[in-house]
């Protein structure tokens, strides 16, 4: 497969891979991945059939929902609250630094993003940043313990 085939043949072999070699507990979640994908490089919601058949693609909504999605997007806010905190402060802790890698909901970020740029100090960003009331977690099927026998 190279990059200079049309999108079709690309989206058949992605799709042909994916059936034959993923996991049972993979498919669908390398399916939805490489749907994402697709939109992103061809514009293109035809291919999409292609990777899913008959049935549509899961919304956008519940895409950005996914852990995958969201730590890829929550990956810029933490570069962009950590700058600018190493901008205004000097160097960030590693703990500190750690705790705002672990933030993915948007909400919490957007937050951080304004606590960044209002607090006097670390020490006060931190103690705030902590306060922020944090929505649950979506579940997560890898934090279910493993089925006894």
């Amino acid at each position: 497969m190279h990059a200079d085939e049309p999108p079709e043949t690309v989206m058949r072999r992605c799709r042909e891979v994916i059936d034959e070699h993923a996991r049972a507990e993979e498919h669908e979640s390398l399916i939805t991945v490489t749907q994402v994908f697709t939109r992103l490089r061809y514009k293109d919601t035809n291919l999409l059939s292609i990777l899913r058949g008959k049935t549509i693609m899961i919304e956008p909504l519940e895409l950005v929902r996914s852990l995958l999605i969201r730590e890829i997007v929550a990956e810029r806010s933490h570069k962009h609250i950590l700058k600018f905190l190493a901008t205004r402060f000097g160097s960030v802790p590693p703990e500190l630094e750690a705790e705002v890698r672990s933030i993915l909901d948007e909400t919490v970020l957007d937050a951080a993003v304004e606590l960044a740029a209002s607090s006097p100090d670390l020490e006060h960003f931190a103690t705030a940043l902590r306060a922020i009331p944090r929505p649950p977690e979506p579940w997560d099927p890898a934090d279910e313990p493993e089925p006894t026998v």
